[in-house]
C-alpha cells in the first residue's frame, strides 16, 4: 500500500514508513544546550543536544497532534538515562538523570486519534 498526499501524510508500507515533513511550519527544539541540531520532524528523528549543563529538552512540533502522541526515545552510547517528563499536543519534553550535553537520541511519535 502506498499512499502520498502533498496536503496530509505519506506513508509506505513495503517495511518502511514514510515521514516527510508535511507541515508548513517547522519542528523545533527548546532547551536542548548550546547549538542542538534537529534531524526529523513531527513523527520521528535525532536530537544532538548542544553543549552545556542539559537535564532537559524539549520538542516543540510544527503542527499540533489532536491528542498528545504515543512517544518513545532511545538514548545510546551513554550511561544516562531519560524519560518523558511532559507530553501536550504542542510538544513533548525530554528529562535526563545526568547531565547530557552533547549527547544524541531518537524520537517517534505516534498520533493515537481515533
Amino acid at each position: 500500500v502506498t499512499v502520498f498526499s502533498t496536503s496530509t501524510a505519506a506513508l509506505y508500507v513495503g517495511g518502511h514508513i514514510f515521514t516527510g515533513n508535511q507541515n508548513a511550519a517547522t519542528t523545533t527544539v527548546s532547551s536542548c544546550g548550546t547549538s542542538p541540531i534537529l534531524e526529523g520532524n513531527d513523527t520521528a528523528g535525532t536530537i544532538i543536544i548542544g553543549s552545556g549543563v542539559v537535564t532537559s529538552c524539549t520538542l516543540n512540533f510544527g503542527a499540533s497532534f489532536a491528542n498528545p502522541p504515543i512517544t518513545t526515545l532511545g538514548v545510546y552510547g551513554t550511561t544516562v538515562t531519560a524519560g518523558i517528563t511532559s507530553e501536550t499536543t504542542s510538544s513533548v519534553t525530554f528529562g535526563f538523570s545526568a547531565s547530557f550535553g552533547g549527547g544524541q537520541f531518537n524520537y517517534m511519535n505516534i498520533d493515537e486519534s481515533n
